[in-house]
């Protein structure tokens, strides 16, 4: 998949976890956005400018502020990376910022 921001073009990696389950390199993702990531334990913080997000690797869920909700499929790691479900990128970022974010699922690009 592609993500075309300001500051450039780049394509993404899609992987499937043992589930079937789309994933995408956490880091690519969050700092071709803008943002960081950064693992503490087994909770990562990962942000695009305005907003931090915590994962709980391993379990599908996230945490906004105080409040968690769901994802498809859980964080994890891979070969000493974090992956993060697809539908992060493609759903719930574009959800929460529908000013900022689409996804064309079509052509499997992400826009900021």
């Amino acid at each position: 998949m592609t993500i075309a921001t300001p500051r450039g073009e780049i394509r993404v990696p899609v992987e499937r976890d043992h589930n079937g389950a789309p994933l995408v390199p956490a880091h690519l993702v969050f700092t071709s956005l803008g943002g960081l990531v950064s693992a503490t334990g087994a909770w990562v913080e990962a942000s695009v400018p305005g907003q931090s997000f915590r994962f709980l690797v391993g379990t599908p869920y996230y945490r906004v502020g105080d409040q968690a909700l769901a994802l498809a499929s859980p964080m994890v790691y891979r070969r000493d990376s974090l992956f993060v479900p697809l539908q992060f990128l493609t759903e719930i970022l574009p959800q929460r910022f529908a000013n900022r974010y689409h996804y064309d699922g079509r052509r499997a690009h992400f826009t900021e």
